[in-house]
């Protein structure tokens, strides 16, 4: 049922149109449903700052995001560079619009489709091959990640195009010296994946394991020479710029022995939220279950034939997101894979049908996912972002910060990197299960001037009103509120 064969006859555009045309819409798409503002959790703001100071010439890691100890899930003091660098051209032609920020993430999707269909042409028919792509392109999931600023979008293009170099450079046979040089360009593919996010370091493994399974010297030529570029490139990279203590002491005060198996519990039930309706729990998990027998007849049939260099990165990294909390967007650089899997098995599934019946397990596969997708959407807000880091209440805050206090003022706030952003003070966070005595340290330790707290519904302050809240209203000759907008409330530390 595979018809695509490099082989054969056919055209460029005969084996390339009906990807580039999902592309076209996927881009489309994705462009003309970018939503105004942005929503809480601020990773976003520290990747516009990596961007701002790269694009104004400042130090990189300046960006007045202040590390607790206590709270360091928050995040490292500096990201890895990739994603800033990507930023930082829009942010000298834009500043802080955050549409053309948005666009960039959109055109990311993009890219990274290019790259899954690089990997997966040789392995599925066009017409499944094209499904493929629309299965991911227009996931929800991935919808909403392209209104997050960050470095999800881009590392999974990097991944993708990275595979799909060395998926090539396995298949190469020519001499020697230049599977050797070839291995260079891998290298760098692999570094820019960790320069975006660390995790990015299981590609190495990848490649040099793919060339181990080959059984022939030869073939570990050309991932070794690649290993080599991109461990040489990551050592420099953290010799610049050390980030990796805060995930190690994270791994530290989240980690035990038993952990990994309920995190793949966890890690299930997030998998499952890929074809969330937003109508019924006992539709989804029906589709769910259809896609994970769809996808264990493609893997098995799959991996019988061939093991490749995407199915050892697919094993690493799940390997390696198992020894941390469950986070759903860790999960997309394996969707592509797995939904291969899934087409895979609809077309094996098929190829024991007669005639057109071939096509019946594509057929419903596809009309499962479009009204999955369809019901996510209908209850999908697409207008501007009400209650997150752009609404007015904060702006109006943060305007205040910046006419009536003093740039070398410190403070303390649950979203620290957004209010380094929007109003250009340096701030840490606090815990949100922190005690008087722990909320005492914290302000002496960075010497604080002044404590913010939020009276918002969002799950990402909801423990506000039983922790910090009662600290600082038991404490009046300590807190005094400078100003109040109904959402936040600004205390001056006496």
């Amino acid at each position: 049922m595979t018809d695509e064969n490099p082989s054969s006859g056919g055209g460029w555009w005969f084996r390339h149109g009906p990807a580039i045309a999902v592309l076209a819409c996927v881009g489309l798409f994705q462009v003309a449903t970018i939503r105004e503002g942005h929503e809480w959790g601020d990773d976003f703001a520290q990747y516009l700052l990596h961007a701002r100071n790269l694009a104004t010439g400042h130090p990189y890691a300046s960006t007045g995001y202040l590390l607790n100890p206590e709270a360091v899930a928050v995040g490292p003091a500096a990201y890895p560079p990739a994603t800033g660098v990507l930023l930082a051209p829009v942010y000298a032609l834009y500043g802080l619009a955050l549409a053309p920020m948005k666009a960039a993430m959109a055109l990311l999707i993009v890219v990274a489709l290019a790259g899954v269909h690089l990997v997966f042409r040789r392995r599925l028919s066009r017409v499944n091959g094209a499904l493929l792509l629309a299965a991911i392109g227009f996931n929800p999931v991935l919808w909403r990640l392209k209104d997050a600023i960050g470095s999800d979008l881009l590392f999974l293009a990097i991944c993708f195009l990275t595979l799909a170099g060395a998926q090539g450079l396995a298949r190469y046979a020519g001499p020697l010296a230049a599977r050797a040089a070839l291995g260079v360009p891998l290298g760098l593919g692999i570094y820019a994946a960790t320069a975006t996010r660390s995790i990015g370091v299981v590609l190495v493994g990848a490649v040099l394991l793919h060339g181990l399974l080959q059984r022939r010297a030869v073939a570990l030529v050309a991932p070794g020479v690649a290993a080599a570029v991109a461990v040489a490139l990551i050592a420099v990279q953290r010799a610049w710029l050390p980030i990796e203590g805060v995930y190690v002491q994270w791994f530290q005060d989240t980690f035990s022995i038993v952990a990994p198996l309920g995190y793949a519990r966890q890690y299930v039930g997030e998998l499952r939220g890929f074809v969330e309706n937003e109508y019924s729990l006992l539709a989804a998990t029906g589709v769910f279950f259809t896609i994970a027998g769809l996808a264990a007849v493609g893997a098995w049939t799959s991996l019988r034939r061939e093991i490749g260099v995407v199915e050892c990165f697919l094993v690493l990294y799940a390997g390696m997101i198992l020894l941390f909390p469950p986070v759903q967007r860790y999960l997309l650089p394996m969707l592509p894979l797995l939904l291969f899997y899934t087409f895979r098995g609809a077309e094996v599934i098929g190829s024991r049908m007669a005639g057109t019946g071939r096509w019946a397990p594509t057929a419903v596969l596809a009309s499962l996912l479009a009204a999955t997708y369809a019901g996510a959407y209908s209850r999908t807000p697409f207008g501007p972002v009400e209650d997150g880091a752009t609404q007015p209440q904060f702006n109006e805050l943060c305007a205040f910060i910046k006419a009536n206090t003093d740039p070398a003022d410190r403070f303390l706030f649950r979203k620290p990197r957004a209010l380094a952003l929007f109003a250009d003070r340096a701030t840490a966070p606090f815990s949100p299960e922190t005690d008087a005595a722990g909320l005492e340290r914290l302000i002496a330790a960075i010497g604080a001037r002044y404590l913010i707290t939020a009276n918002l519904r969002h799950p990402e302050f909801a423990m506000e009103p039983t922790s910090v809240m009662p600290l600082v209203a038991a404490r009046p000759d300590r807190f005094t509120a400078v100003f109040a907008n109904g959402r936040f409330t600004l205390y001056r530390i006496q």
